[in-house]
Formats: structure tokens, sequence, C-alpha cells
């Protein structure tokens, strides 16, 4: 199954704007049936578009919605450049996953959250933090 890549803009509250990829899986009755959704958590570099999009692809291959974003400062998002800020990334990581969820192709009870290297101490946080989270995934994080 092939997959279905679409740009997204999403608000900060700090007015900053996170520049993201929701990626669906192609075909399928996504009308009557909301797929699993997945936040997917970059590493220390903070874009999108490193390494995240094969995993993005991968779940869409089993049905899972997943969205990507670029950190604030990183990538095609607003912000200042340059500054790796531990909670400005969780807020960040927050409000993507507040954007997922409220997505009207994905389920709001199956809901997860997957960090890649400096990403899964972000995601762990996240899934620490909101109740609706029923999992998370850290791929090689820091200890």
């Amino acid at each position: 199954m092939a997959a279905i890549d679409t740009a997204l803009s999403i608000r900060t509250p700090h007015g900053q704007t996170l520049a993201s990829t929701l990626c669906l899986p192609a075909g399928g009755d996504q009308a009557t049936a909301p797929l699993p959704g997945v936040l997917l958590c970059q590493g220390l570099s903070g874009v999108r578009n490193l390494v995240l999009p094969q995993v993005a692809h991968t779940l869409a291959e089993a049905g899972i919605a997943t969205l990507r974003f670029d950190y604030a400062g990183f990538g095609e998002s607003s912000g200042d450049r340059g500054w790796i800020d531990p909670e400005a990334r969780i807020l960040d990581a927050t409000v993507a996953f507040e954007s997922l969820a409220a997505h009207p192709a994905v389920d709001r009870g199956r809901l997860g959250i997957y960090g890649h290297s400096y990403g899964g101490p972000v995601a762990v946080c996240v899934a620490a933090q909101d109740p609706r989270i029923r999992a998370v995934v850290s791929v090689s994080g820091p200890g």
C-alpha cells in the first residue's frame, strides 16, 4: 500500500509555525474507519525529512496515519535558529500531537508517539503528560 504525504502548517502558542507532514495510507476506506495515529519526533537534527519519512511510509503500509514536523527554528519551521531547548521541543511536540489527534482521519482512541534519537526523550515526556497516548516508542534515545 502506498502512502500519501500532505504538507501542513501548525501554529504554536508562541506564534511560530511548525512545518509538518501528514502521512496517510493510500486507498482504503478512510471515511468510515478512522486510522490509528502516531506522532513522529525527530532527533537532534530537528527536521522531519531525515529518517522519519521511511518510518511514516512503513507505518502507512500497516494502516497507520503519522504526523512528522520540524521543531521551531529548524528546517522549514519559523523561530530562532540554532537553539536546542528540550522544553521548547516538548512544547512543539505537544502542539503537533494536538494537531494529529484533531485530524478527522485519525481515531482519537488509538494514538501513539515515536521518538528517534534525541526525539526519544521528547516522546516519553509528551506521553507522560497526555493520557490519550496509548503507546510510546523511543528508538536510539540517549539515557
